[in-house]
């Protein structure tokens, strides 16, 4: 059991905190200001008649000097000189980059390691910010929980898990986590410390341009990281879009006077997550099947609507720019980071294949409000409320005790942690359609659900 957990140590490094690792790669630039010297006109004269012609020689020569300096050095063009300050994406793209080597919600399976007993590492994006890694094999599984943002990936938290469930912390937790180990700091290059060296000690980026050859493919532009101690060395190699792939590790052997290689593992698999089986036992005509598709382009869809952060942005897409159309439409959520879009279809078989999604609006960063009623028939243009979890595809009624005369309409989520939602009432004595009223409610926002 020791000997494993040594091997996937290697691999997921250790807690202990390393100062003095980050170099200055960035310096300032100094502009250069040249002084202009002013001309003052020294002498005035007594005779009047001159006064005139003083005054019409100062409005012709004037525009003159000022526009002819030669004996003045060139000054660079203003475009040359950009403040960092006035560069407002930078940071943002950095970022965006540091997180193509966390893949969201998805599962890497690996070949080989420690007694080729193989080995996983599951993915889940626990906010904008956080991300948790779950790393095993046969011996050992530990959590790791990463910041990402401001050009930096920083190590928060890491446990060893043995009989026990994953951590469950809020986003005020997650935040006032500190800082146990700097990973990697973007713009980065070839020479910099990594922080993820794991038993050896720091890494070292070795490469950014590595091809590598995996069953998945042959995967470009690959980070290596190297990490060396005494008589060991080992090499990891991360792909953007698939994070950690390959790792090898070597031993020097003095007769042949060489390194050896002891252990490589390789990945083998690796796949999206999807809902769980206690999910597809509990379908109803509200459940919904996900799918990935990179670079989505809906083409008869509603207008999108932003999530509060910006992160993510969703539409209904089948059923027009009002989403009014008769027919089934499906709920496209697109990632705007990765341009990932999430595809959320009702189940088609019967009796399912009636109903569709007609309206949303964003609770939080991972949650929205979802308006499901039938696709067919103008008699009733709302439907129920219920809000779809996106990353774990769970959909959990809200307002359960509607009869069949009322439908909500429309929803709206307050700046003050409720909602409010207009309420279609059909008249009971009128004939179904005929007369009706709207109602108008307002509800504390629902708070989300426990982790499993």
């Amino acid at each position: 059991m020791n000997d494993i957990k040594q091997q996937l140590l290697l691999k997921i490094g250790n807690t202990s905190e390393r100062g003095d690792r980050v170099k200055e790669q960035i310096q300032k630039k100094k502009g250069t200001h040249i002084k202009r010297k002013s001309e003052r006109l020294a002498s005035y004269t007594a005779i009047a008649a001159f006064i005139g012609l003083i005054a019409v020689a100062c409005f012709l020569l004037v525009p003159n000097l000022l526009q002819e300096k030669p004996f003045q050095p060139a000054e660079e063009p203003p475009t040359t000189v950009v403040p960092p300050l006035e560069e407002p994406n930078h940071e943002e793209d950095l970022t965006l980059l540091l997180k193509e080597y966390f893949p969201a919600n998805s599962k890497s399976t690996f070949d080989g390691g420690y007694e080729d007993s193989g080995s996983t590492i599951e993915t889940t994006w626990l906010n904008v910010d956080y991300v948790q890694q779950i790393v095993s094999n046969t011996g050992a599984a530990f959590e790791n929980i990463y910041r990402i943002k401001d050009n930096k990936v920083v190590l928060v938290y890491r446990e060893m898990l043995e009989g026990v469930s994953p951590t469950n912390m809020t986003f005020k937790e997650l935040e006032s986590l500190p800082t146990i180990e700097l990973i990697l700091e973007a713009p980065f290059e070839v020479g910099d410390p990594y922080g993820y060296g794991g038993t050896l000690g720091e890494g070292v980026i070795v490469s950014l341009e590595e091809e590598i050859a995996t069953p998945l493919g042959t995967l470009n532009n690959v980070m290596v990281v190297e990490t060396s101690a005494d008589a060991y060395r080992a090499r990891s190699y991360y792909a953007p879009g698939y994070g950690y792939i390959k790792g090898v590790s070597e031993y020097w052997d003095e007769e042949k006077g060489d390194y050896i290689i002891g252990v490589t593992e390789e990945i083998k698999e690796f796949v999206y997550a999807t809902e769980s089986e206690d999910v597809r036992k509990k379908a109803t005509p509200e459940t919904f099947e996900k799918t990935i598709v990179s670079n989505y382009k809906p083409s008869f869809h509603s207008p999108w609507v932003p999530s509060p952060n910006g992160t993510y942005r969703a539409t209904i897409e089948g059923r027009g720019e009002q989403a009014g159309e008769e027919g089934i439409g499906a709920l496209v959520i697109e990632n705007r980071n990765t341009k990932d879009s999430f595809i959320f279809k009702l189940l088609e078989e019967e009796p399912y294949r009636q109903y569709t999604p007609k309206e949303v609006a964003w609770i939080d960063e991972s949650r929205l409000f979802v308006i499901i009623g039938y696709a067919y028939g103008m008699v009733t243009a709302g439907g129920k409320l219920y809000v779809l979890d996106v990353e774990r595809n769970e959909v959990k009624p809200i307002i359960t005790d509607l009869t069949n005369k009322e439908e909500v309409m429309s929803i709206k989520v307050n700046n003050d942690d409720t909602f409010t939602y207009q309420l279609h009432v059909y008249d009971t004595d009128a004939m179904e359609g005929s007369e009706s009223h709207v109602e108008e409610n307002t509800l504390p926002l629902p708070k989300p659900g426990e982790r499993d």
